[in-house]
């Protein structure tokens, strides 16, 4: 699902410190990592005023959703008009009779699918013969719609705003999983960026490792203990490793750049880059990790995508059942109940005066409706439809039921292996350190050659690449195996909220 979003500003924790200068960049606490990936997960659910992102599905399917409670809108319609009728008497006219009428009704479905149908109308007629009569009548009924078989209960009309509701949850399960990516993105940016520092810091350390050897044995050719070639291949070395370092700034600059890129903050950031607070995580030496089913069972039940495929599976059973319903004929109970009144006279509360007063009696009916389609091939048509698309959402939950549950097996697998991989690191960072520190004492009393100091210093900078590269999968495997049991965030409502500790410790 791509991804875009617009400016935000850096988290304040992470402001602090946009300084390459060691010595000017302020002390912060641990939580430095969190800010930085809390800020982007808060920007990413920011009001639309304050941040815009091309795959914010949410107010498309409100629409949908509104635009499907049409079908429950009251419905009203009045009327009014006069008639004038002349009678005659052979050839020659008798009298006429004049009438003014006024109506009103409406029509009210709800979502039980029973349907209200108010009706109220007034006359007032005046018979001009050789005696004038004036009669007013007016007249008030509600009628009841109920379906017995098609569109019982609702299941038909009120289909689609109930798949509709499933279609606006499921969109903001998309957005709550595709602000968790950009959390798990940032955070492994971030620990990029933390590894091309330290492989900077290292390459830099084996440059002034050179550099000191040049040093000291430029003293013992001057005191002539040691020929000119061994300066000049230590000069070589020297070069050398400058180029490398040199290379690994360029890494710093393009670390900090994905960093930037994956926080989503401004172009104008990447002219200076900042000094990370939060240190590679420590080895948990006793981890031990949660059974594989119950981290599984937790995926299922956090994971936001597994939940939006799981609410798109019920929009698309609601339309199937309302699908399915619709093949039925049509059988409706009609109940209509009223009552009307008339009064002789004129003036104009004639129009008014019968609805409470010369009231016979109540007027009452039933009725049973029946309509049928005899191929009905619309609807048969449109429950395929529905039906291969509710297959096609069953088989793709079912996918990411599996694939879900596949990664959070091979997530564990990676932190376990990562653990022993780092541990092993760090042992032979400690003995290549050891082994540097006495070929250059050897080679000082003459008992080493120039080859060994180098192969041995090489040695110790290859061992420290190797602890970084190893220190690095750690962190991210932690923020793998968060990410994939669906543990990196939750939400408060539709807040992010992120925990140092879940980025820094296995669950």
């Amino acid at each position: 699902m791509p991804m875009t979003t617009d400016a935000l500003p850096l988290p304040a924790a992470f402001e602090l410190q946009r300084t390459r200068d060691a010595d000017d960049a302020p002390e912060l606490t641990e939580d430095d990592l969190a800010c930085v990936v809390g800020g982007l997960a808060r920007a990413w659910s920011a009001p639309p005023d304050e941040h815009r992102a091309s795959d914010h599905e949410s107010p498309t399917y409100q629409g949908v959703l509104v635009a499907a409670g049409e079908p429950f809108d009251p419905r009203f319609s009045t009327s009014v008009g006069g008639s004038r009728e002349t009678q005659f008497t052979g050839a020659t006219p008798a009298g006429r009779t004049d009438a003014v009428a006024y109506g009103a009704g409406g029509s009210w479905r709800l979502r039980s699918g029973f349907q209200l149908q108010p009706e109220f109308s007034m006359t007032g007629a005046s018979l001009l013969t050789a005696s004038r009569l004036a009669l007013g009548q007016s007249s008030m009924k509600l009628g009841l719609l109920i379906p017995l078989q098609n569109d019982r209960g609702g299941i038909v009309t009120a289909g689609p705003e109930r798949a509709a509701r499933y279609e606006v949850d499921a969109s903001r399960s998309r957005l709550r999983q595709a602000i968790t990516d950009a959390a798990y993105s940032t955070a492994a940016a971030y620990w990029d960026y933390v590894a091309t520092l330290q492989r900077q810091a290292i390459y830099a350390a084996s440059e002034a490792r050179a550099a000191r050897l040049v040093d000291e044995t430029r003293v013992l050719v001057q005191a002539d203990e040691r020929t000119a070639a061994d300066l000049t291949q230590l000069l070589g070395n020297l070069a050398a490793k400058r180029a490398i370092r040199l290379g690994a700034d360029l890494a710093v600059t393009q670390g900090w750049e994905r960093l930037v890129l994956a926080m989503g903050v401004e172009a104008t950031t990447v002219q200076r880059a900042a000094v990370p607070a939060t240190p590679f995580p420590p080895v948990v030496a006793a981890w031990t990790p949660p059974p594989l089913a119950a981290l599984i069972g937790d995926a299922r039940l956090r994971r936001a995508d597994l939940t939006a495929a799981t609410q798109q599976v019920e929009a698309s059973r609601v339309l199937v059942d309302a699908a399915r319903n619709n093949l039925q004929d049509w059988l409706d109970l009609v109940l209509t109940g009223g009552y009307k009144g008339w009064q002789l006279g004129g003036g104009a509360d004639r129009f008014f005066t019968p609805l409470f007063r010369e009231i016979p009696g109540v007027d009452a009916s039933v009725q049973i409706r029946y309509e049928f389609l005899a191929s009905n091939a619309g609807n048969r048509g449109r429950l395929l439809q529905q039906s291969a698309i509710d297959d096609t959402r069953h088989l793709a939950l079912a996918d990411l039921e599996r694939h879900v549950a596949a990664e959070v097996v091979v997530a564990v697998e990676v932190l376990r292996r990562s653990t022993d991989s780092l541990a092993a690191s760090q042992e032979a960072g400690r003995l290549f350190d050891e082994g540097v520190q006495n070929e250059e004492r050897k080679f000082r009393l003459g008992l080493s050659t120039l080859f060994d100091v180098i192969q041995a210093a090489d040695g110790l900078t290859n061992a420290r690449l190797t602890e970084t590269a190893a220190q690095r999968d750690y962190a991210v495997a932690i923020a793998t195996l968060r990410y994939q049991s669906g543990t990196l965030l939750r939400f408060d409502e539709e807040r992010p909220v992120i925990d140092a500790a879940n980025l820094l410790t296995p669950p």
